[in-house]
């Protein structure tokens, strides 16, 4: 009889990210074969309280239950919090570690670090909340070009990027961040095709594989939104280019198992990294699942191969 790996996949958690987190989860649990693997579905509340099968359970019992977790936990506490629970109990786990989550998810240090590793980012200032005065808006404002994206510098803030064009746009989006964030990142907007492009560890016998670059588009639907992908809006030149740059940038950051990056790529300026994901989504509206599909791949043969790529550490 084969000896079935018990897996915890962990769905919910505090903050704007819960819906997300629950959805990308449910689709995990959906790929995972039942012929592999035992598969528990744990549900962490709004208030952090945490579930199985509609009874309250400690994580120190879960824990002693299960020999790995799937977390689709989101934000400050699912990159964060919970991954350094699973890090202090020693349990198994998929994806970056809370350090390098940590890093990923602060948009100042990654541009600092990619910078000087030569890595193409859009020219950007901060603004601290402490710092904040009329004379440092009127320097951005004549330093970073117009129009100009206002952003917090934690991708786990709740709230979307900010496109400006004048000087009190920009006041008006600094204050309405600083609600939330006390350290802002006004950055140059770039013009061009968004572009997706993830990178997954040890698959298809490559150390690092580039799934295929594809143009982004998102469709509003709702109270959410859908991802539309298009490999072949993309000269290879481009695709080479960026294919690399994900790969690089993967292994800079430190980033372990699977993670995702967008691009703008401009008609005259090139190609410029403006995001990192050490934890993608993996609901199948959103852009890396259908990248999975372009390349004659699928969610479940992903799963499989991240789980035997994280359990080998054990």
């Amino acid at each position: 009889m084969i000896n079935k790996l018990k897996i915890a996949v962990l769905r919910g958690g505090l903050g704007d990210d819960f819906g997300v987190s629950m959805k990308s989860g449910e689709n995990v649990i959906k790929n995972l074969s039942l012929e592999k693997y035992i598969v528990y579905d744990v549900v962490i509340t709004r208030e952090g309280v945490w579930y199985l099968n509609g009874s309250s359970i400690s994580p120190t019992n879960l824990f002693r239950m299960i020999d790995f977790v799937f977390n689709s936990l989101f934000g400050d506490y699912g990159k964060r919090e919970i991954k350094r629970i699973l890090e202090d109990f020693r349990v198994p786990y998929v994806g970056s570690d809370s350090l390098v989550s940590s890093l990923g998810s602060n948009r100042h240090l990654t541009r600092q670090i990619l910078k000087d590793n030569g890595i193409k980012t859009p020219y950007y200032s901060i603004i601290r909340k402490e710092n904040y005065n009329n004379n440092l808006i009127n320097d951005i404002f004549h330093t970073i070009p117009i129009p100009c994206v206002v952003k917090p510098t934690s991708v786990n803030c709740p709230i979307e990027n900010i496109v400006v064009g004048s000087i009190g746009d920009l006041i008006n989006a600094v204050e309405k961040i600083f609600e939330i964030s006390d350290v802002i990142l006004v950055e140059e907007f770039i013009p061009g095709k968004k572009v997706f492009c993830g990178v997954i560890d040890g698959f298809r016998n490559k150390s690092q594989y580039s799934l295929i670059p594809a143009e982004l588009m998102e469709i509003e639907k709702e109270d959410s939104y859908h991802q539309k992908i298009c490999p072949n809006c993309l000269g290879q030149k481009e695709k080479q280019e960026i294919q690399k740059l994900s790969i690089d940038t993967h292994n800079i950051l430190g980033m372990k198992h699977y993670s995702h990056f967008d691009f703008v790529v401009s008609p005259k300026r090139g190609v410029y990294l403006v995001e990192v994901n050490s934890a993608p989504v993996l609901h199948n509206d959103r852009a890396f699942a259908k990248s999975l599909e372009s390349i004659g791949s699928d969610l479940s043969e992903f799963l499989d191969h991240l789980i035997g790529l994280a359990n080998k550490v054990r």
